[in-house]
C-alpha cells in the first residue's frame, strides 16, 4: 500500500463510504489522521486499514477492507 496521504473524499472512495463518515471517524479518533493547517486532514491509506483491522473501528461492522 502507498504511503500517498489522501483528502477525507479519496479515503472515502476507497473505504466505499461517505466523505462525512470518514471526516466523523477522524474527529472521534476511530481513524488515524493529519491535521494540517487549521481545518484540513490528510489520511494514510495504510494507516486507516491497519486501525480498522485492528479492531479500533466499529463503525463498519466488522466488513474487511
Amino acid at each position: 500500500m502507498s504511503d500517498t496521504l489522501l483528502t477525507a473524499g479519496e479515503l472515502a472512495r476507497e473505504l466505499k463510504t461517505d466523505k462525512a463518515t470518514v471526516l466523523r471517524w477522524a474527529r472521534t479518533g476511530r481513524i488515524p489522521c493529519l491535521k494540517m493547517g487549521g481545518k484540513f486532514r490528510r489520511f494514510n491509506l495504510s494507516e486507516v486499514i491497519a486501525a480498522i483491522k485492528s479492531g479500533r473501528d466499529r463503525a463498519l461492522g466488522g466488513r474487511d477492507v
